[in-house]
C-alpha cells in the first residue's frame, strides 16, 4: 500500500504537479484466481486531503492491461 504505482500503460494516473496518492495496487495472479484482463493492475488511488480526512468514499480506480 502507497508508494509509486507499477504501470502496465503509459498514462497520468499520478504525477508530481497533484495530490493523488497510490492507495493499493492489485496485480493479476493467475494462481490465486485474480486476472484483470491480460496480466493487468487495478489501481485504487486517493486525493491526499481525502486520505488526511478518511473520505475513502472519494477513491478513484483505474484498470489497465497489456
Amino acid at each position: 500500500m502507497g508508494g509509486y504505482p507499477n504501470q502496465v500503460q503509459y498514462s497520468k494516473l499520478m504525477s508530481t504537479d497533484d495530490d493523488w496518492q497510490l492507495l493499493m495496487q492489485l496485480d493479476s495472479e493467475d494462481e490465486a484466481g485474480m486476472m484483470w484482463g491480460d496480466v493487468g493492475k487495478i489501481y485504487f488511488t486517493i486525493r491526499e486531503q481525502d486520505l488526511k480526512s478518511l473520505s475513502f468514499d472519494k477513491t478513484w480506480m483505474n484498470w489497465q492491461c497489456s
